[in-house]
């Protein structure tokens, strides 16, 4: 009895020493590292403003504007109440999501020790905490930590209730898997495999795993009817495969090695040949260890892995590496198991020590922004910049992206002015997918902004580039109005390096001089 409480713990002992490894190398992530560009406390970009902004909304206001984003309300409710609890300074703020990331270290151990048993559920936390993908969003005001650790949970109380048949694992699997499908859109494609899986694996039970997930559909309704995107489907296109694309995609198309990179790998965009290496050798390895090892276990999570890349690849065209964020999961837990499965002692060393080289250089590799995100923290330069050179009487002409950001990174004296909304007509319902309440430039309505500029010899306009990311002058016509009626004079980039591949166009304009 003495002996087994002192095992348990020194695994509670080791659990927390781990854990202390995660904090210390998610730390680094209250900063915001740009090389050449910015080194400095946290920047937040415009989906974390937005974030802030919705937070910041009374009750309301929050549930009925809610019904407009592209992902489920549970992140923001619960950022709009810890706001009102501890306040709404950026570092408070953070603190919310670092702290999900922090429980998803223990909880994927709880996880992995039921899956297979203590020893493997302790490397699956270590791999965890060193997940690259998982310190990168570990500060990310948006919903993947929590979507993370609550993926987790499901999956805990899933298996044990896969292997006891108990009610209550079934119910708490219920409750968590449920709390994530309200996370993030995601966690559909989790929810779709894994209960393909438990079926698969376990087909005589068919009946309990149906009478189970009853409830989780039927409660999930509400979030599909208050969802104004999946109303597009009997609002005016009705084509299931565009709708998805619309929906939930940027466009283009994701490569399969892709995905597998980002799981070990993170966020970074390596060069080609790196990208076809890393995801090839992984593929590999889990294939050669899912065939030596065919563990009904091991079989589980090598088809969870896999399934997870053929659910998102149906929901979505392209995703970046933020969008696989669950199923590191169970790349955790699997690299853990096959390395416990090696009988040689030295050559499981050797591969222990081979796996946590890969996992340093991969957290040190992420911990700057990449050059194809550099210009979504341009706010701090950008508005230092108009700050140094304003002059009486300017005006900063902006829209709902800029608008949310500024008030966090401007401190001068110009006037500024939301262009958006005017008096004209809101997006259509095939267009509300991507601009949910905002109105949107068109010819007709273009004309409308010159009672906004009238009185202003300086006019400060952002414009993103490439034109077409703009969200509410998708096509220039707002750009293309004010070079007509005022001058031009300066433009300025952010990021200011060449090695950016997109940048924020900060345009300069004056009033044109009448001889």
């Amino acid at each position: 009895m003495c002996k087994s409480i002192t095992k348990n713990w020194r695994y509670i002992a080791i659990l927390v020493v781990i854990v202390l490894i995660g904090l210390l190398v998610r730390l680094p992530e209250f900063r915001t590292v740009i090389p050449g560009q910015i080194d400095s406390s946290k920047v937040i970009w415009f989906d974390e403003a937005l974030s802030i902004h919705y937070a910041s909304l009374d009750f309301e206001s929050l549930f009925n504007i809610l019904k407009f984003d592209s992902s489920p309300p549970l992140f923001y409710l619960l950022l709009w109440l810890w706001q009102n609890i501890f306040g709404s300074s950026l570092t408070t703020l953070v603190l919310l999501p670092f702290i999900f990331s922090l429980a998803s270290i223990v909880s994927v151990f709880y996880l992995a020790k039921e899956i297979f048993n203590k020893k493997i559920g302790l490397l699956a936390s270590l791999f965890f905490s060193l997940s690259a993908l998982n310190i990168s969003y570990a500060t990310e005001l948006r919903t993947y930590s929590l979507l993370v650790f609550l993926v987790s949970l499901s999956m805990l109380f899933g298996w044990k209730g896969w292997q006891h048949n108990r009610n209550r694992d079934w119910i708490l699997y219920i409750v968590f898997t449920l709390l994530s499908l309200y996370s993030h859109y995601t966690a559909i494609v989790y929810l779709a495999i894994w209960f393909v899986l438990l079926l698969f694996f376990n087909h005589h039970k068919w009946q309990k795993i149906l009478s189970v997930h009853s409830p989780i559909f039927l409660l999930y309704v509400p979030q599909f009817l208050y969802f104004s995107r999946w109303q597009d489907l009997w609002a005016g296109d009705s084509r299931l495969t565009p709708f998805f694309q619309r929906t939930f995609s940027h466009g283009g198309y994701q490569e399969f090695l892709l995905y597998l990179k980002s799981l070990v790998f993170g966020k970074i965009y390596l060069a080609d040949y790196s990208l076809l290496l890393g995801g090839f050798v992984f593929l590999l390895l889990v294939s050669i260890t899912a065939y030596f090892w065919s563990e009904r276990k091991m079989r589980f999570l090598f088809f969870l892995i896999l399934g997870g890349y053929v659910g998102l690849a149906i929901l979505k065209w392209v995703y970046v590496p933020k969008y696989f964020i669950i199923f590191t999961i169970p790349v955790v837990i699997f690299i853990a198991s096959a390395l416990f499965q090696i009988k040689n002692l030295l050559l499981k060393i050797g591969a222990f020590i081979l796996i946590m080289i890969l996992f340093s250089i991969t957290v040190n590799a992420n911990r700057a922004t990449s050059i194809q995100d550099q210009f979504l923290f341009y706010a701090p330069s950008a508005y230092e910049f108009i700050e140094q050179n304003e002059q009486p009487g300017d005006l900063i002409l902006t829209d709902h992206f800029n608008d949310l950001s500024l008030p966090h990174y401007y401190h001068g004296d110009s006037e500024v002015e939301l262009f958006m909304p005017y008096e004209n007509n809101l997006a259509t319902a095939d267009q509300r997918w991507r601009y949910w309440d905002y109105n949107v430039m068109t010819e007709e309505n273009v004309g409308l902004v010159q009672g906004l500029i009238e009185n202003n010899q300086r006019v400060w306009f952002f414009n993103y580039l490439p034109q077409s990311s703009g969200v509410q002058d998708p096509s220039g016509y707002l750009v293309n109005y004010l070079k007509e009626n005022l001058n031009p004079v300066k433009y300025y980039y952010f990021p200011d390096n060449s090695e950016a591949v997109q940048k924020v166009e900060l345009i300069l304009f004056e009033k044109n001089v009448i001889d």
